[in-house]
């Protein structure tokens, strides 16, 4: 059984990608990628589900690599930092990434952690204490 257009966008929704991110990155528009997801319409082009899956496939790498330093860490309470805009992302990271994703990676994360029995917290970063020198 092959990946179904459900799919493709649950897997979409699920990295934090927009259909805009999506489009841009494939160098269509974003009607495309609705339509991609559309049973009504043409399957998506393969070099779009293989994008999707390397995303898929990053984004699943660095949710587990968040857990285990969680894990390792040896606290029972974690807190998870949660974004309100990209312009609060990057003011925190300025790495190029999208607030989107760094979100569902959160939300990712505190799924798996709360089901190892972790008590999971989001946290704003204007929420969070800063060091005072």
């Amino acid at each position: 059984m092959g990946i179904g257009k459900a799919d493709i966008k649950a897997i979409r929704e699920r990295c934090g990608i927009s259909q805009d991110f999506a489009a841009e990155a494939m160098g269509v528009r974003r009607m495309a990628v609705k339509r991609w997801e559309n049973p009504k319409y043409n399957d998506p082009p393969e070099e779009y589900v293989e994008w999707l899956g390397r995303f898929e496939a990053a984004f699943d790498g660095k949710v587990a690599e968040m857990c285990e330093i969680a894990r390792t860490s040896g606290a029972d309470e974690v807190s998870l930092m949660y974004y309100r805009t990209q312009e609060g992302y990057e003011a925190s990271h300025g790495d190029g990434g999208r607030f989107e994703q760094s979100n569902a990676m959160s939300r990712a994360v505190a799924e798996r952690l709360s089901a190892d029995g972790y008590k999971v917290s989001f946290a704003y970063p204007e929420d969070v204490p800063q060091d005072v020198e």
